[in-house]
């Protein structure tokens, strides 16, 4: 495990992008982009755009991420149904925007920059203007999971002497997330955590 972490070649590409599949994967379980999948090349790739027309928007606006094939995740009535997790996307992200009928994509890992790409889907509902707050959230994101790989690139490998804060020390990637969240997106026959349905 730490071998690889030292041997990643741009680790700020890394903390990048491990931030950047978390702010991806919640626009798509929260509702708040629309999701396609394209295969082409034996590889997969998951399209979001805006969840629906925009008044007034000028350009459209996409962001396509590579997609495990076997995440088996899919759109039913407009709903997912199974959580996208962060482990199932790939790099590299292309933005893209399509005005008059030109396309302009290019590839972005900074989840500063994603989340300013895809700030006009959620700025209607956006009515305590918390943008430079969500900014500002993603960026010490960022610079704790440095700081974690910083940390990991230093520790040996846990063996099955270890004590448990060894093993806890060695889980580097990603952030808690509390089991109930997990219920919000239930996969068939399970039904999800709505408001009057398996509410607690």
């Amino acid at each position: 495990m730490n071998s690889d972490i030292r041997a990643m070649p741009n680790h700020l590409e890394t903390v990048h992008f491990e931030t950047s599949k978390r702010v991806l994967a919640q626009l798509i379980n929260e509702g708040l982009a629309s999701g396609t999948f394209v295969t082409t090349n034996s590889k997969t790739w998951l399209t979001l755009s805006s969840p629906s027309s925009l008044p007034g928007a000028q350009e459209q606006r996409e962001v396509k991420v590579r997609i495990r094939p076997d995440a088996a995740a899919f759109l039913s009535a407009g709903r997912w149904q199974q959580v996208i997790r962060p482990e199932h996307l790939h790099q590299p992200i292309r933005l893209e925007v399509t005005a008059n009928g030109d396309k302009n994509p290019w590839e972005e890992l900074d989840p500063r920059s994603i989340f300013g790409f895809v700030y006009p889907w959620l700025q209607h509902i956006d009515h305590l203007e918390r943008k430079a707050t969500v900014v500002k959230e993603l960026r010490n994101s960022t610079a704790n999971q440095e700081k974690r790989l910083e940390i990991a690139s230093t520790l040996k490998e846990p063996t099955l002497d270890s004590s448990y804060i060894e093993w806890e020390r060695s889980l580097i990637w990603g952030h808690p997330t509390h089991p109930v969240r997990r219920s919000l997106g239930a996969v068939p026959p399970l039904r999800p955590v709505e408001p009057g349905i398996g509410s607690f």
